[in-house]
């Protein structure tokens, strides 16, 4: 698999806020262009995330500037469902009003998985069972908000033959 970028950010139910007098949420998401991810699998099934060890630091430039290179382990990543909406795929990021905000991918969109480190840098991921639909695993380290881009590891779990495609 090799990595997307979130294509736009857009807020949800702004006006449902101004006519509840700010009571009700907009809701923020990050969109996905494309209706479909390009690497398909036809069951849940066992992925390796590879890590180069050298080039792993502290540095927070490297958070800032490209994604998540920085990440030592898949413990820094979020297994999360994305919602299909017409010609493109969307992951809430947050909620606000003008009471209370939340930032952040909400625990209803993720979903679990099991590591095992294989070998320095190497790691076996195995999602539970995950229903068909869109997913991507993204950087817990930053999750796309406000004005964002975010990287995000696509993929598709249905019905069918298994193929893999470069983004």
């Amino acid at each position: 698999m090799l990595p997307t970028v979130t294509s736009q950010t857009k807020d949800r139910g702004r006006f449902g806020t101004a006519l509840s007098y700010g009571i009700a949420k907009t809701k923020m998401v990050a969109r996905v262009s494309g209706p479909n991810s390009r690497t398909q699998l036809p069951e849940a099934r066992v992925l390796y995330f590879y890590f180069n060890q050298q080039a792993a630091s502290f540095d927070q430039n490297t958070i800032t500037f490209h994604g998540f290179q920085q990440a030592t382990s898949p413990n820094e990543f979020m297994l999360a469902k994305l919602d299909q909406v017409k010609e493109v795929r969307e992951l809430e990021t947050g909620s606000m009003n003008n009471y209370t905000s939340e930032f952040g991918i909400d625990e209803k969109h993720t979903r679990p998985f099991e590591i095992a480190q294989v070998a320095p840098g190497i790691f076996k991921v195995t999602p539970s069972a995950i229903a068909q639909g869109e997913y991507c695993f993204v950087y817990a380290g930053a999750a796309p908000g406000g004005y964002s881009q975010q990287k995000a590891l696509q993929l598709r779990r249905g019905d069918g033959e298994c193929w893999w495609r470069d983004q």
